[in-house]
């Protein structure tokens, strides 16, 4: 499994290092406007009290709540934090698909397992490369912000608690790696639509939950969406809610052992 993991890793450097460098830049670009924001926060913050409900809730704020533009955590929830999500979850639902599903139909696979290693230290290789690639990400990101933060006397934040938001969304990406995985293991190669399904769940939810505060319908099935359980604004103002980590981890954990199971019942063309 560690020479699996070993190759997987060397074989994601560019990827990761490429994903890196314009997540970083993105966040800086971002991150240099706050001042300006700042100094014109009424004026922004007078624009938001005539946005419509349902824009707001894309934001992540509720139709009844009062926002600060130049608040830490709204602005990083609201320009950094969300986008590099949407960016990695993407990542790592095609990550999982090259691991298995494409890996088998250009024949890398078949010549993987000709080795002698288990289909399944196959699959843990692969997914442990994920999770290197997002907590390397996680960590560009946040030790750009902190570097960033200590030039802006403006930008106040807890520094325990972004640390804490921004490593929280490790879970969050593991939750859909785990889904994309479960797909890639159940899935026949031969049909195109697992990766398809995999993005839907992770980008319909986003867009769902962002209207479930406006909808009776939405709202009832807001347990069953992933964004529910995490939101950085909240983590750097409030603190951490271990409740929204354990479920996020605990049906990462169900998927990843769902994918372990199958993929050596899985008919591949090997």
């Amino acid at each position: 499994m560690t020479a699996a993991f070993r190759k997987a890793f060397r074989e994601s450097r560019r990827l990761n290092l490429w994903v890196s460098i314009g997540l970083a830049l993105y966040s800086l670009f971002v991150l240099s406007i706050y001042p300006t924001i700042y100094e014109q926060q009424a004026d922004f913050n007078q624009l938001l009290e005539n946005y419509p409900p349902e824009l707001m809730s894309m934001m992540g704020v509720n139709a009844d709540e009062v926002v600060n533009i130049a608040d830490p955590g709204f602005f990083l929830q609201l320009y950094i934090v969300t986008w590099s999500m949407l960016i990695l979850g993407v990542l790592v639902t095609m990550q999982a698909f090259n691991a298995i599903t494409n890996a088998e139909r250009n024949g890398t696979l078949d010549m993987m397992l000709s080795y002698p290693i288990p289909r399944r230290d196959y699959l843990l290789a692969r997914m442990a490369n994920t999770a290197a690639t997002i907590l390397i990400a996680l960590t560009v990101i946040t030790a750009l912000i902190l570097g960033t933060s200590a030039a802006m006397p403006e930008f106040e934040v807890d520094t325990v608690n972004l640390i804490l938001a921004m490593y929280s969304a490790f879970f969050l990406l593991m939750t859909q790696a785990g889904i994309a995985y479960v797909l890639a293991a159940l899935v026949p190669s031969s049909r195109r639509w697992a990766g398809a399904v995999a993005l839907t769940i992770f980008i319909g939810s986003y867009l769902i939950f962002g209207f479930a505060s406006n909808s009776v319908a939405v709202a009832n099935i807001r347990g069953l969406l992933m964004f529910n359980y995490y939101n950085a604004g909240d983590i750097i103002n409030n603190g951490i809610d271990l409740g929204n980590l354990l479920v996020l981890g605990g049906a990462g954990a169900i998927m990843a052992i769902i994918a372990y199971w199958r993929i050596d019942h899985k008919d591949l063309a090997v």
